[in-house]
C-alpha cells in the first residue's frame, strides 16, 4: 500500500492511485511484479494485444544537476528531478543567478534501468511487436 501522498510533476500518487492533472485522470496502482513499485494501466489494460504501445523515460534524473555560482564558498548544485530544487534552480535563475555548469550523466541511472526492465517485461507479456 502507497503510504505517502508523492507529486511527480503534474501527477500526485497516494492511496494506491495515481491521480493525473487537475484530478482529470484516476489510475489504479497495484504492487508490481518486475523492478517498479507500482504500476496502473489507463484507461484499463487491455484484454487483447493493442495494435501499438506508447510509452517512454523521463530524462530528468538525480544525476542532472545545475551548478549556480558560490555566494559563500561552495557553489550551489540543484538537481531538475527534484521539484523543490527544480523550482529553487528556477527561481535563482529567474533572479539573474549564473549557472556556471550543468552536470549531465553519461550513462543511465539506475531509475532509467528499472523502468526500461518493467517496460520491456510488459511489452513481452502483451505479445506486442510495434512500440512506438
Amino acid at each position: 500500500m502507497v503510504q505517502a501522498q508523492r507529486e511527480y510533476g503534474s501527477w500526485r500518487i497516494a492511496s494506491e492511485t495515481a491521480t493525473g492533472p487537475k484530478g482529470s485522470i484516476r489510475i489504479p496502482l497495484k504492487r508490481s511484479d518486475a523492478s517498479v513499485l507500482y504500476e496502473g494501466w489507463w484507461p484499463k489494460r487491455p484484454q487483447v494485444t493493442p495494435e501499438v504501445i506508447l510509452t517512454g523515460i523521463c530524462l530528468w534524473d538525480a544525476l542532472w544537476t545545475l551548478g549556480f555560482a558560490p555566494k559563500s564558498g561552495s557553489s550551489a548544485r540543484r538537481s531538475p528531478a527534484l521539484p523543490r530544487e527544480r523550482d529553487d534552480a528556477f527561481k535563482r535563475i529567474a533572479q539573474g543567478e549564473r549557472v556556471m555548469e550543468i552536470v549531465v550523466p553519461t550513462k543511465l541511472g539506475t531509475y532509467h534501468r528499472f523502468l526500461i526492465d518493467w517496460q520491456v517485461q510488459k511489452i513481452r507479456q502483451l505479445g506486442q511487436g510495434r512500440v512506438l
